[in-house]
């Protein structure tokens, strides 16, 4: 499954029409979408949600007569699909006639979404859209597969197979080109996401990477062992990138270039993640659901033998402080609403007794 937030809430889509929606990340119905295709990606805009699609089963393409590597597959007959809702709970769907939808983003006042083969086009697929409904194919200039896209300071980015990659920065006029790596790697793209003046993407397959681009046309890639499992899906949120995969893999920045690894306490495949106000939510295979806060506490210990703790999470959240002498028995020593992505406070009794524990909450 893959998920968003949008519109007070959040929604998850996957394989056979599947889709659930959540007010807290926490509590999940499931809703009727009238389709069985698998639902790749959804995005948020205008008032409502889009998803987007295709019956794909995951099996590749046959390969042209005497193609070579570089030789695009046969395009396979239009079967994706875009389904739109103003609530998350009662959805439309129409075909748009390409062979497939993987990645949509709002941005800029219109729906980008991104896939294979275009018939209208004989490109691979890029149409945008005011409202979800009503969509314009864009020729995209190259054959090979977009698998995500995303909105950046200089427009949007779509990028796919074989190192496939396409800007715009309109989402109306695109041009196509390949990345050249320096190590001569190709990837195939499975997701991408902007934050801290920075396109973050992921390949689908081994090796594992990290791939960077300030502006979508200059890539760079990290091997440096960011994961023993594929990258499917990424977010930007709360001052941080998050990436989840394979094993139940979830690794955050928050320049997109130094990686942490957080334990997930599964080893579910995950599929996707998104950013809400109260935090993240992954999702994945089997109707995994992993929620995480976005608080965090550092220390800080100051001359004066008292300790500063600075705060971060989602602005206008309230952060419950609380302490313990015991790990049993938890006081509340005050609550933060911070006004930015950061807030600090200082504990004033910190240097009495022995020991004092801190804790905090957002309720």
């Amino acid at each position: 499954m893959r998920s968003l937030t949008g519109g007070g809430q959040y929604v998850a889509v996957g394989d056979l029409g599947a889709i659930l929606t959540s007010p807290d990340g926490a509590v999940w119905s499931r809703q009727v979408s009238g389709t069985t295709n698998a639902l790749n990606a959804l995005a948020y805009g205008n008032g409502g949600f889009v998803a987007v699609g295709t019956e794909d089963l995951g099996l590749p393409a046959p390969p042209r007569p005497g193609a070579t590597n570089s030789t695009p597959p046969i395009p396979p007959k239009p079967e994706s699909v875009i389904l739109t809702s103003g609530d998350g709970v009662t959805w439309t769907s129409q075909n748009p006639g390409v062979a497939a939808l993987n990645g949509i983003t709002y941005a800029n006042g219109q729906f980008v979404a991104v896939g294979g083969f275009d018939p209208s086009t004989t490109n691979a697929a890029i149409l945008t859209s005011p409202d979800g409904v009503n969509w314009t194919h864009r020729v995209s200039g190259t054959d090979y597969d977009f698998s995500a896209v995303a909105y950046g300071t200089n427009g949007f980015v779509a990028v796919g197979a074989d190192n496939a990659v396409a800007t715009s920065s309109d989402g109306a006029v695109w041009s196509s080109r390949q990345i050249e790596f320096r190590t001569g790697n190709f990837f195939d793209f499975s997701g991408l996401a902007y934050g801290a003046n920075l396109f973050v993407g992921m390949p689908a397959g081994a090796p594992a990477a990290i791939l960077t681009s300030p502006e979508g046309v200059n890539w760079m890639e990290n091997l440096y062992g960011v994961s023993d499992g594929y990258l499917n899906g990424i977010v930007y949120g709360h001052g941080q990138f998050v990436v989840v995969g394979q094993f139940g893999t979830i690794l955050s920045s928050s320049d997109g270039l130094s990686w942490t690894t957080n334990a997930s306490g599964t080893f579910d495949y995950l599929n996707g993640v998104a950013s809400g106000d109260n935090g993240f939510v992954a999702v994945g295979k089997g109707g995994a659901i992993l929620q995480s806060s976005a608080g965090a506490m550092r220390p800080t210990l100051l001359s004066s033998g008292l300790g500063r703790f600075t705060l971060s999470g989602p602005p206008r959240a309230r952060f419950s402080v609380q302490v313990s002498t015991n790990l049993a028995r938890w006081v509340n020593l005050t609550n933060i609403i911070p006004t930015g992505p950061v807030a600090t406070f200082v504990d004033p009794a910190a240097t009495t007794g022995s020991q004092r524990f801190y804790r905090v909450l957002i309720p």
